[in-house]
């Protein structure tokens, strides 16, 4: 079988969840279906180097153009043209994992991965003018209605995408994304080199996300100011790592006026094989995110064996279970209050850290890849 695989959003220079989704569930894909062939798609005007490592699947072929990317979007959302499946020389079935315009002949069954919709609730909160007018552009729900099978990447999206978009649940299955346990097994260990680059203290809480409203920093920022009051913790720090995202100097700004003595450290974007020693060496993790499709640092802090404080709200508490602790995003008080309690109490860190440890094992890409074959193998057999 020839499934055709869209991989345009790997041309962005930010390395964000869609990207980790495509980077992880590939490979695991290539190896599960070594009778399948896979047929990448991507377009740019810049050379594809960073699709490389793909082609020492056997089973792989990467189909390259260089048209300028705005004219072949406009075609693609408003001609509905050229269909991608007869522009890689044919295909049995059309792989999209993001919402680009992906236009396909009627003999070609399409499925469309989406990872949430944000973007149909709070717009105007968590999107700056140009992301909310590339969405409008775009249109979301047109690729939704277009595709034969949707994945969504938690039960919480899918509810989303059928109340949203009126689609029949049927048309809607749930794969949940994997965590890349390998590169957090074999993690960078020089941990006073990373501890020296981005200047962390020996007793800090982690932040891991693109700063931007939707990660709801500045509530966590009110919250470590509470916690920051008492004595016990004026040692302590709170680092956020991660991607500058829309809106984040007046993040920073309001850091910096809170920050006493480097209290708040933000590291800017960190290399991937530095996640697990932020993950390994921090007291705990928080993520208080406003929302979330799937949420994957919460995952991976956990099974780097780390307690886990999150939202109580989205996709959260269904990937998270009980093996975290839930907290009201819009309450600093509440989360200041969790935080304390976990750093108070040992007893509470070891439960929470073997319930996340069990959790986080339960997901993994190759169940993911599996599970997407199939959908995609039955697309085809219809």
């Amino acid at each position: 079988m020839k499934i055709a695989v869209d991989v345009r959003a790997l041309q962005g220079s930010v390395y964000g969840g869609v990207a980790e989704y495509i980077r992880n569930l590939l490979p695991a894909m290539f190896t599960e279906a070594p009778h399948h062939e896979f047929i990448l798609f991507t377009n740019s005007k810049s050379p594809q180097s960073d699709l490389g490592g793909f082609l020492k699947y056997p089973n792989v072929q990467i189909k390259a153009f260089r048209h300028p990317n705005k004219f072949f979007t406009f075609s693609c959302r408003f001609f509905n043209l050229p269909k991608l499946d007869k522009k890689v020389g044919g295909a049995d079935v059309f792989f999209s994992p993001h919402i680009l315009p992906a236009p396909v002949s009627s003999a070609c069954p399409k499925v469309t991965t989406f990872h949430d919709i944000s973007f149909e609730y709070f717009i105007n909160d968590f999107f700056d003018l140009r992301r909310r007018l590339w969405h409008k552009y775009i249109s979301p729900k047109r690729q939704a209605l277009s595709s034969d099978r949707i994945i969504a990447v938690s039960q919480y999206t899918k509810n989303d995408l059928v109340e949203s978009y009126s689609i029949q649940p049927d048309n809607v299955e749930v794969v949940y994304s994997g965590i890349n346990k390998k590169l957090l097994d074999n993690g960078s260990q020089n941990w006073v080199h990373i501890k020296n680059k981005y200047g962390i203290a020996d007793k800090y809480i982690l932040s891991l996300s693109t700063v931007e409203p939707r990660k709801n920093i500045s509530c966590l920022l009110r919250a470590f100011g509470i916690l920051n009051k008492n004595p016990d913790f004026k040692n302590l720090q709170l680092v956020i790592a991660g991607n500058y995202g829309w809106s984040y100097k007046k993040i920073i700004a309001e850091a910096r006026a809170q920050s006493v003595n480097n209290s708040i450290v933000f590291t800017g974007p960190v290399a991937e094989y530095e996640k697990a020693s932020l993950y390994s060496n921090a007291l705990l993790f928080i993520y208080p995110s406003l929302y979330e499709g799937f949420g994957f640092p919460p995952l991976e802090a956990m099974y780097m064996g780390i307690p886990v404080i999150v939202s109580g709200v989205a996709s959260l508490p269904e990937v998270v279970k009980d093996a975290g602790i839930l907290v009201n995003p819009y309450n600093p008080h509440d989360i200041a209050g969790a935080i304390e309690e976990v750093l108070r109490d040992s007893r509470l860190r070891d439960v929470y850290s073997s319930k996340g440890i069990q959790r986080a094992r339960e997901f993994s890409w190759r169940s993911s890849a599996k599970e997407t074959l199939k959908i995609l193998e039955k697309c085809v057999v219809k």
